[in-house]
């Protein structure tokens, strides 16, 4: 495998760029990456670090937005498939398969499918739906706590994994996304880029090399 150097300019210039906003990302040199993360490899030279960053699993955390709006009065329908959507003058009439629903505003939230919501008025947005390559492997004790990510010069060995509380690591990156088609709008992940994918992560997390990969999914996901 070709070696790829990390560069620390991506890291510095994201803290630079950050503080501003009032996101708080401390610069690590590879004696202070060591010191917190052990299980790193030894290629990982600089880093940027939020103590304030997080990452939650969406099949809790969404079920859980969706009590806490139903609490306030919010009338969530699932699995509606909307046909039509008519600007009223006053409002907004949306024709669905579960009935139509009339309200003075309306949200586009549709993500990969929003640009199709948004040409119902007029509206162009170059959406590409793409599906990124994901996998998970079996528990490992516990090394890495915060979502951890890495740059190379190379596109095809930047790669970023987290660890669960059961100690399974999820990854991603070092793959192309997969094109997706959006009837039914299904992603597949392609099991051919798997073997590169790992060789990416193993370099972030050697100890990963000696697991085994449980499951591999992908999704539909939208980028401008």
């Amino acid at each position: 495998m070709r070696r790829a150097a990390p560069s620390t300019r991506p890291a510095i210039a994201l803290t630079r760029a950050a503080r501003p906003g009032g996101l708080e990302l401390d610069e690590l040199g590879p004696r202070e990456i060591r010191a917190r993360f052990p299980g790193l490899g030894p290629e990982a030279i600089a880093a940027s670090f939020s103590p304030q960053d997080g990452s939650g699993n969406p099949r809790l955390i969404a079920p859980a937005f969706a009590e806490a709006a139903r609490k306030l009065g919010v009338q969530i329908v699932e699995d509606a498939e909307v046909d039509t959507i008519t600007n009223t003058g006053s409002g907004f009439l949306v024709t669905t398969s579960k009935g139509k629903f009339a309200a003075e505003c309306l949200l586009n939230t549709a993500g990969a499918w929003g640009a199709r919501i948004a040409a119902q008025f007029g509206e162009e947005v170059p959406l590409d739906a793409r599906g990124p390559q994901m996998g998970v492997t079996e528990p490992l004790p516990h090394r890495i706590l915060p979502v951890v990510g890495i740059w190379t010069r190379d596109k095809d060995h930047g790669a970023y994994l987290r660890q669960v509380e059961r100690g399974n690591i999820v990854f991603g990156g070092a793959a192309e996304r997969v094109s997706v088609n959006l009837d039914p709008g299904h992603a597949v992940a392609d099991p051919m880029r798997l073997p590169l994918q790992l060789r990416a992560v193993t370099r972030l997390l050697p100890a990963i090399a000696q697991v085994a990969v449980i499951r591999t999914w992908s999704g539909s996901m939208s980028r401008t």
